[in-house]
């Protein structure tokens, strides 16, 4: 399960010690700690807004203050004061530790300041590194017991793989994943953004992602709360179809179809593209779906504050082809006998996926092929 994300804010040159020991305080309470010079060192943007960012993508707040208050931002402020006020405007519980030495000027109005906000139970003093670590633990704990995080309905994932409107004579895979935090991730007005909508057009176009074709016309449509794409994937000088639709939503629930038959594996002048589709094929089709959208939340999640997900899978109109690993032309073909163009769903219950799979998802594309290959089997 996701756990809840604490941000540590500090100065951080000759504080190195201190701030390893509120890391390893948070992950001894089960928490996530957050900190932005040590996890996220390569940002693109400037370091005053991926500070800023980093305390919104958490749940809680940690201030560390020592001995010096630390660099100060454009603004006048002490940077770890913009990053509490940030805090505080966010809603979120700030937590303040406050080492027991002299403090130059900065560090004692900084550590004034938010003496006056916090309470007793969320001010703590240490002296030591290993002091501060069992202190932070302590502190977190309660206040992690006090976080509610919306987890999304694992049957509203399975729920979702419905067919859209598609081409009768293929087969389509489709597949449905979101975050297992249940809130928004996108806000809803830039799902109507250009520079978004163009966002998801590179990243689907990326040569290791290839979701998109460019060979290829595309369509993008802005409903109440969606941003959908279409690739019209068939005709022209092009020997395979290559259909395409993803719909993302404000709380970064993806649902993609495509077809898995129809393809240039499966295509010539035998009967072998009509009859059979190939397990390779369904899970390229699955590894690009997961591979964009991982790239996707790179962009729009840089903090990392949603690291699992849920993800289900599902054929759609494979009626009385087979599904084969390999296929090779034949004279004959077996005819399944199964349910029609009955959906064949991969999974009984949706699967959880990591951040990290979603980057090398080749693994979890084979197991949906070969769970619906033994589906269309029975």
């Amino acid at each position: 399960m996701p756990r809840p994300r604490v941000f540590i804010s500090s100065v951080v040159e000759g504080f190195e010690e201190f701030r390893a020991a509120a890391r390893h305080g948070v992950e001894d309470a089960d928490g996530e700690p957050v900190l932005v010079n040590e996890d996220f060192p390569a940002l693109s943007s400037s370091p005053r807004n991926a500070c800023l960012d980093g305390v919104a993508s958490c749940d809680a707040y940690m201030c560390i203050v020592g001995a010096r208050g630390g660099w100060t931002a454009p603004s006048g402020k002490l940077v770890t004061e913009e990053e509490y006020e940030q805090a505080v405007k966010l809603g979120i519980p700030v937590l303040v530790f406050v080492q027991d030495t002299n403090r130059d000027a900065e560090a004692k109005r900084l550590s004034d300041r938010l003496s006056s906000y916090t309470d007793g139970r969320l001010r703590s003093a240490f002296t030591n590194a290993v002091e501060l670590r069992a202190k932070v633990a302590a502190s977190v704990r309660p206040v992690i017991r006090t976080l509610s995080l919306p987890m999304t309905p694992q049957d509203e994932i399975s729920a979702a793989l419905k067919p859209s409107n598609r081409h009768a004579q293929d087969a389509f895979l489709g597949l449905v994943i979101g975050p297992e935090r249940q809130e928004e991730v996108i806000d809803p007005l830039l799902i109507g953004d250009l520079h978004f909508q163009e966002l998801v057009m590179r990243i689907g176009h990326e040569p290791d992602v290839r979701l998109l074709d460019y060979r290829f016309p595309k369509e993008q449509t802005v409903t109440r709360d969606s941003l959908i794409t279409q690739q019209d994937g068939g005709g022209g000088a092009a020997k395979e179809a290559l259909h395409v639709r993803f719909e993302m939503s404000p709380r970064g629930r993806a649902v993609f179809e495509s077809n898995v038959s129809g393809r240039v594996r499966a295509s010539g002048a035998d009967l072998l593209g009509s009859m059979v589709v190939a397990e390779e094929d369904i899970a390229a089709v699955a590894a690009s779906m997961l591979r964009f959208y991982g790239r996707l939340f790179d962009e729009i999640d840089k903090f990392g504050r949603h690291q699992t997900f849920l993800m289900n899978a599902a054929l759609f109109g494979l009626g009385y082809r087979s599904i084969a690993r390999s296929p090779k032309p034949r004279q004959s073909y077996p005819v399944r006998m199964a349910s029609g163009d009955g959906a064949l769903q991969a999974f009984d219950e949706p699967r959880r996926v990591t951040r990290a799979l979603l980057s090398s998802p080749e693994e979890e594309a084979t197991r949906i092929a070969t769970m619906l290959a033994r589906r269309a089997a029975q």
